[in-house]
């Protein structure tokens, strides 16, 4: 699937180095010079029950207690006390519990 990022004004960009080079963690070179998309959903499963946390994760830094999630807009997420209980890459999702 290839996707190509968009403009502050929505009009559509093509792939070019000097996108690339903008938000390097956030694609993925393809020899045919398009991008795929590597994004991933977090999950948090609490008294047993697994929850939605955020979508369309690019980006996670674990920092002592804090967990910070960045979507592919930027926009950021903090959970604390939790842990990494499962990384499915395949499927595109992350799974974390409370310690």
């Amino acid at each position: 699937m290839l996707w190509f990022p968009t403009m502050q004004n929505g009009m559509p960009h093509p792939p070019t180095e000097a996108v690339l080079d903008q938000t390097p963690d956030q694609f993925k070179y393809r020899p045919h010079n398009g991008i795929i998309m590597c994004e991933s959903t977090v999950f948090l499963e609490e008294n047993g029950a697994v929850k939605e946390v955020m979508k369309d994760v690019s980006r996670i830094v674990i920092n002592g207690e804090e967990t910070v999630f960045t979507d592919i807009l930027g926009q950021r997420m903090m959970l604390t006390g939790v842990v990494l209980k499962e990384a499915n890459l395949m499927s595109h999702g992350i799974v974390f519990v409370r310690k």
